[in-house]
This record gives C-alpha cells, sequence and structure tokens, in this order.
C-alpha cells in the first residue's frame, strides 16, 4: 500500500494537497473527509457524497421504470451508483428490505397523488377536470405507474396494496367531481 501526497486543481482552480493511500498500480484512489467520499484519479477529483436510503430508493426506481423488475438486483444496482455491495448491505439487510422500502416509497406517492386529488375540490368543475386528467396523465408519473403495476405481477405483495391505492384514487376523484 501506497501513502503520499498529491497536488491537485479543483474545478475551481485551487490547489489541494490530498494524503492518499492505495495501491500504485491502481487506477484511482479514494479518501474520506467526513462522510464525504472523494475519487482521486491522475486527471481528476471527484466529490461523491455518502449514499442515503433515498438514493438507493431513487436508483431503484429509475431501473424499474427503464429496465423493469427484473432489474432490481444488488448488482445492478451497485453498478448503477458505482459504489460495492458492502454500501448496499449497510442500508439494507437484503435485496427484500430494499424492494420493502421502494414499494412503501411508491405507496407514498399513490396517497400523496389521493390527497392532491382531493384538495382539487375547490376549484369550479371545468378546471377541476382538467387538473386531474393533467395530474394523473403526466409523463413521469405514468411512467413510474406502469413500471410498478408490472413489477406487481412478479410480487404478489404488492397487487393488494394496488388494488386498495385504486380504489383510494377512484374516491378522490369521485370525490372532487
Amino acid at each position: 500500500s501506497e501513502v503520499g501526497s498529491r497536488k491537485t486543481t479543483t474545478s475551481n482552480g485551487s490547489f489541494v494537497i490530498l494524503n492518499i493511500r492505495g495501491r500504485s498500480d491502481a487506477p484511482h484512489s479514494h479518501i474520506r473527509v467526513g462522510t464525504t467520499r472523494w475519487t482521486v484519479t491522475e486527471q481528476t477529483l471527484v466529490k461523491r457524497a455518502r449514499l442515503g436510503v433515498s438514493d438507493w430508493i431513487a436508483a431503484s426506481m429509475r431501473l424499474l421504470v427503464t429496465e423493469g423488475p427484473a432489474a432490481l438486483k444488488i448488482s445492478r444496482l451497485t453498478d448503477t451508483l458505482g459504489v460495492t455491495k458492502g454500501s448496499f448491505y449497510w442500508h439494507f439487510a437484503d435485496i427484500a428490505a430494499l424492494k420493502s422500502a421502494l414499494a412503501a416509497q411508491c405507496e407514498a406517492q399513490q396517497r400523496a397523488a389521493s390527497d392532491h386529488v382531493r384538495g382539487l375540490r375547490i376549484l369550479p368543475a371545468t378546471e377541476r377536470l382538467g387538473a386531474i386528467v393533467d395530474y394523473v396523465s403526466e409523463p413521469r408519473r405514468w411512467a413510474a405507474e406502469a413500471a410498478v403495476r408490472s413489477w406487481s405481477h412478479t410480487d404478489n405483495s404488492l397487487c393488494s396494496a394496488i388494488a386498495e391505492l385504486d380504489r383510494s384514487l377512484h374516491e378522490a376523484i369521485y370525490q372532487a367531481m
């Protein structure tokens, strides 16, 4: 293991002296300052904040939307985020725990959608109808909704939750009308 100092130029032109621990043949080294991880290569100094649960859930949702439920695998997520499996296990016991957290996030978003639609009752009927249509047909929301419904075909625990949330949204739309 090599220990040394390196003078590096940051994006704003200032210089930083870094104490680096790593192999001399490694393409890059990592250092930590507090909770911030820095990746150092010969060309760049890249700051990487420590990932949190919300980062893992967001990455999971992106994979679910773009590649489908089969992409919800630890190795696929760690590759996407550029981290090790240890980072995953810091936050989740297993992939089932992540999927459970993702499902809870989806459920919370659906409940927020129901609440939003209920809140539209104060608008005049014509505006209310337009606002409901715009809200439920927004492309990103629609893509996420379709992905979660697709996922529910392979995960029975989601089926009843989706049915309940559909009833809730239907009721909210009915009340708003």
